[in-house]
């Protein structure tokens, strides 16, 4: 009972703490560069801070076009949330049929194998998700784009027009 309780604490803690990662975001600039994977730092002023290729680049939003947030840390947060769901309904199920459970057959086992199949099942959930859509922000004033960066990045993404 112990290590099921342990083993839940640790894969909701796992799990809260890739929510809180870092935001990769792709950007397309009005003269039609792209920066493909660059790492969010936040808004200054009327620019937008990421770092590509080791370098920090401050960008005007202004120059932004498009932009799209990447969620990478996906498939890894949905084998952990299955995995965590498995564990706790394998646990319980486990536990609530020890009386009937043959010689050698422990509430873990059921929980481990729970633990495994919820993993894989929500990997493969990840794994199918639609990706962020692609903003597009031509025509748009600088502070309704640093309004909608901040949308994107709070995952708030009502009101916003996307392509």
């Amino acid at each position: 009972m112990k290590t099921t309780l342990l083993t839940l604490i640790v894969l909701t803690t796992t799990c809260s703490a890739l929510r809180s990662q870092e935001k990769y975001v792709w950007i397309k600039l009005n003269d039609s560069r792209v920066i493909i994977n660059g790492k969010f730092h936040g808004l200054s002023g009327d620019s937008l801070i990421v770092e590509s290729g080791m370098k920090r680049i401050e960008l005007p939003l202004s120059d932004v076009a498009r932009m799209r947030v990447i969620n990478e840390s996906g498939i890894l947060e949905g084998a952990l949330f299955g995995g965590a769901i498995g564990l706790v309904t394998g646990a319980a199920l486990g536990f609530l049929t020890q009386s009937n459970a043959t010689e050698g057959q422990s509430p873990m086992s059921t929980a481990v194998i729970f633990t495994v199949v919820g993993g894989v099942v929500g990997t493969v959930k990840s794994a199918f998700e639609k990706p962020e859509p692609i903003v597009d922000l031509q025509g748009k004033s600088v502070q309704e784009k640093r309004r909608i960066v901040e949308s994107l990045i709070e995952d708030k993404q009502e009101n916003i027009t996307t392509q």
